[in-house]
C-alpha cells in the first residue's frame, strides 16, 4: 500500500503541485528521520524559513528517503488559484492511480481552497476506474512531517535548485 503527500510552490506566474510516493512500511522511518531534522524550537520545516545551509542539508537528508517524488508544473498567467490549482490536482491524481497510491494528504491552504481540491480531484476520479478506493485529505503543515519534504521539494523545483523529483510541465 502506498501513501502520498503534496504541498504547492509558486514563483512569479510559475505554479507546482509536488507529491512524495511513500510505501506503508518505510513511512515510520520516513517520519522519523525527518522529525530528526527539527531544532528544538521547530514545529515543522519550511523551506523558505530555512537558511541556504539548512536548506542543501534538507534536500540531501530527502535523497536518502525511501519515496518517490514527482511534479507538476502550470502557470498562473492569467488566471486566479483554483483555476490554476485544478488541472495540477487532476494530473496528480491521475498519477497516483497509476502509482497505486491509496491514502492522499495534502498540505491545506484554506477550508475554501480545500473544497475546490476536493471538486477537482473528485471530478478526475469520476472519469476512472479504480482497482483501489483512493482515499485523500487536508491537514495543517505542521501535521505531518512528509509534507515538509513535499514542501521541501516544491520549493526547489520553483527555484530551480537540483532534488530527487520528475517534473512534468502541463501545457
Amino acid at each position: 500500500m502506498k501513501w502520498a503527500f503534496s504541498d504547492e510552490s509558486w514563483r512569479g506566474s510559475t505554479y507546482l503541485l509536488a507529491t512524495v510516493v511513500v510505501e506503508t512500511g518505510a513511512m515510520n522511518d520516513a517520519r522519523a528521520s525527518v522529525r530528526g531534522f527539527l531544532r528544538g524550537n521547530q514545529r515543522r520545516i519550511h523551506m523558505t524559513k530555512e537558511s541556504d545551509s539548512r536548506r542543501k542539508q534538507f534536500i540531501d537528508l530527502i535523497e536518502s528517503l525511501e519515496i518517490e517524488a514527482f511534479a507538476f508544473v502550470g502557470s498562473t498567467a492569467g488566471t486566479k488559484m483554483p483555476a490554476a490549482r485544478h488541472p495540477l490536482l487532476a494530473e496528480t491524481t491521475g498519477e497516483l492511480i497509476e502509482r497505486g497510491v491509496v491514502n492522499w494528504l495534502i498540505e491545506s491552504v484554506n477550508q475554501v481552497q480545500n473544497g475546490h481540491d476536493r471538486e477537482s480531484i473528485a471530478a478526475r476520479l469520476r472519469t476512472v476506474r479504480l482497482n483501489e478506493p483512493l482515499t485523500y485529505d487536508h491537514l495543517l503543515p505542521h501535521m505531518d512531517p512528509l509534507l515538509w519534504v513535499a514542501d521541501g521539494l516544491a520549493w526547489a523545483v520553483a527555484r530551480g535548485r537540483p532534488a530527487p523529483i520528475e517534473v512534468k510541465q502541463l501545457p
